[in-house]
């Protein structure tokens, strides 16, 4: 309380200094290809509520086609056609939740600061997050994994085929119960990846150019 201030006077609260972070978050290129950027927000490592609005955001921008963020990677890759790519820093400073310098790594290089390279070690990514010159779209990633599904419902086969043998023999515990187990959860994990794998191939499918043309109309997550 100020010396001046009359006994009994009640104490101006202080105002709350602004939170860390606030305004434009500094961003990086980390990748580039002919089609896709991976930036990285440090500062804004696991702020799901900052993702969720860069999220928002971006998607909304003609330039840009697609959209994926990971807060736990403070990570965001962007997809846009070619013929955008000059347009594309102003499309993703347009709403200033970044502050990007201007692109210095020549398109299709393959190469990467060595802090990103690090990070991609000692960091835990979410599957398919990792900054690979070969990542595709996520309609052919989950592709991928559509396949991967098909060898996996083989192994499925086969500990279905055992499971039967060993309750034939009257083993109800010990090997029979655990491979069963493990079958159920197997068949639960394939039936959630191939209906992932369903809805984001259906999006993008579905979406034309005219459609990319008019964000108001996309689907969240398309």
């Amino acid at each position: 309380m100020p010396a001046d201030a009359a006994p009994g006077a009640a104490a101006t609260p202080e105002v709350p200094e602004a939170r860390p972070g606030a305004g434009p978050a500094a961003a990086q290129i980390v990748h580039r290809t002919r089609e896709r950027w991976r930036l990285r927000v440090p500062e804004r490592r696991y702020d799901l509520a900052y993702f969720i609005s860069l999220y928002e955001a971006l998607r909304k921008q003609p330039e840009i086609r697609e959209v994926t963020v990971n807060p736990a990677t403070a990570s965001a890759l962007v997809w846009f056609s070619e013929r955008d790519v000059d347009h594309l820093h102003e499309a993703l400073t347009r709403d200033g939740l970044l502050s990007l310098p201007s692109p210095s790594m020549p398109p299709d290089s393959g190469a990467e600061p060595l802090q990103a390279a690090a990070g991609r070690v000692v960091s835990a990514e979410m599957p398919g997050d990792h900054d690979d010159p070969d990542a595709q779209h996520p309609s052919v990633h989950h592709a991928f994994h559509m396949s991967v599904n098909d060898t996996r419902i083989l192994v499925f086969l086969i500990m279905l085929g055992l499971s039967v043998y060993q309750l034939s023999k009257k083993q109800f515990l010990a090997p029979a119960l655990t491979i069963a187990l493990y079958v159920i959860e197997l068949l639960a994990g394939l039936r959630l990846e191939r209906d992932a794998a369903v809805r984001v191939h259906q999006r993008v499918t579905e979406t034309s150019p005219t459609d990319r043309d008019s964000p108001e109309d996309r689907d969240i997550g398309a």
